[in-house]
Formats: C-alpha cells, sequence, structure tokens
C-alpha cells in the first residue's frame, strides 16, 4: 500500500505534510489544545518533575518528520493567512504472521501504584497508561492486520469545531478506505473526544479510567481551595476497514 499523504484543497484550509520548519507552530498547537486535559494537568502539578506537554510534542514531531520515519504527518493551514491551525500523525503497518497473544488482564490501578512507589506521581500514571494502551493494542489490534493509527492530533482552540480537525483525520480515513484488502484505523483518545470520532466512524472498544488522586504521591501542588483531581478516562476506539462494513 503506498501511503504517501494526500493534498486536499478547501475553501478554508490548506493540507500539506510537516517539514521540520513547522514544529515549533506545531508543538505550541499541541499545548494549547491540551491545556485543559485534567491529566495533563495533574502531571504538570508534580513539583519536581513537571510534565511539559510542549516539550514532550518537540521530541515527538522530531521524531515522526526525521528521515526514513514511517509515519506519515499532515499539516493544515489557513488559506487566507497561511498560518499553521492543526495537525495529524499516523502510522500505518502492513500485516505480519500472527503471534498468539494471552487474554487482556490489565494491571489494576493499585497493583500499579505498588510496583511504581519510589517514582513521581507524573511518572508512575504515564508508566500506567502507557502499559494499559500497550496491552489494548496487542489484542485489539492483531498483527495479521493491516491497519492504521493516531499518534496525534491537535488543532488551535480557536479553530477547533470549524472542520479543520476532521479534515485532517480525513486525509487517513481516505487512504484507508480506498484500500480495496481493508485497513482499519485505531486511536487512543483523550477523554471527551469520543463525539469527534464517532463521527468518523471510530467506535469506543474499550476503557482505561483512573482516580487521579489515587495517583498522588504527595508530590503535587495543592489544587484551589483543597479541591479533587477526580475521575479521567481514555477511550481506545477503532474504525473499521470499509471492506468489513460492505
Amino acid at each position: 500500500m503506498h501511503v504517501t499523504s494526500p493534498i486536499k484543497m478547501t475553501p478554508l484550509y490548506d493540507f500539506r505534510s510537516i517539514t521540520t520548519v513547522d514544529i515549533p507552530a506545531c508543538f505550541k498547537i499541541a499545548a494549547l489544545s491540551m491545556q485543559d486535559d485534567k491529566q495533563n494537568q495533574f502531571k504538570a502539578a508534580c513539583r519536581d518533575d513537571p510534565y511539559d506537554h510542549e516539550e514532550g510534542m518537540r521530541g515527538a514531531l522530531q521524531h515522526w518528520t526525521k528521515p526514513g520515519s514511517r509515519s506519515q504527518t499532515v499539516l493544515a493551514t489557513d488559506r487566507n493567512s497561511g498560518a499553521v491551525v492543526g495537525w495529524m500523525v499516523w502510522n500505518y503497518h502492513e500485516p505480519k504472521p500472527e503471534i498468539p497473544v494471552a487474554e487482556l488482564e490489565p494491571v489494576s490501578e493499585q497493583e500499579g501504584q505498588k510496583t511504581q512507589q519510589a517514582r513521581s506521581s507524573k511518572a508512575r500514571l504515564e508508566a500506567y497508561s502507557s502499559s494499559e494502551m500497550q496491552k489494548w493494542m496487542k489484542v485489539l489490534t492483531p498483527v495479521s492486520s493491516r491497519r492504521m493509527y493516531i499518534c496525534s492530533i491537535a488543532v488551535l482552540p480557536r479553530f477547533q469545531g470549524k472542520g479543520a480537525g476532521s479534515l485532517l483525520v480525513e486525509q487517513m480515513t481516505d487512504l484507508a478506505d480506498a484500500d480495496e484488502q481493508g485497513v482499519f484505523c485505531w486511536v487512543q483518545a483523550s477523554e471527551g473526544s469520543e463525539a469527534f470520532y464517532n463521527k468518523h466512524a471510530f467506535e469506543t472498544v474499550g476503557r482505561t479510567t483512573v482516580e487521579l488522586d489515587a495517583w498522588n504521591n504527595g508530590d503535587l501542588n495543592d489544587l484551589p481551595n483543597g479541591g479533587s483531581w477526580g475521575m479521567y478516562s481514555w477511550p481506545y476506539m477503532r474504525r473499521e476497514a470499509t471492506s468489513h462494513l460492505k
């Protein structure tokens, strides 16, 4: 399958691949788009090991855009001003021989906390959410299948709800739909984004939910008025190959 990023022309936005020159604008957009995300705020409150989403995305974008990377990138720019308004990165995987996978047995929050007591609250939560994602991927995205997954997507807050995000996702789903052998798509979504992905035929197939306060190792800055961090969920969402839907 040839997976070169398609180029779309629309009345409002233009699309092209991300270059190294675009990286500063992209990681700043990533930080702004996730500034209200509760689990990011939780990790950023870690006094000795604060999470910096902008810096994390800088490193990720450098990796995704380096020569030889298998990642596909697409950048959305405002047609009138030329300013970057959003971007997305996805990967495509060819099928490989199937390897038997044990039935999913997620590590409980309590067990995950016990094995990471010496680590910062940020590091503990990151390790747990990463291990959960890997377990869901092994069961729900078998290596024998043709698949794409969204690594990251970000749209400037003032452009959200104006079609840029949908058009970015369609850069990937149009490619998947054009493949006669069938390619399904996958994403570990952030909390509150399920309705957006539902519009593009993604369905929730799994979920990891944590009580954020239980992951506080005593190294977080206090919330105003002694508030609680509450619950947070990562939905795991899958879009079936069109050959399966017909």
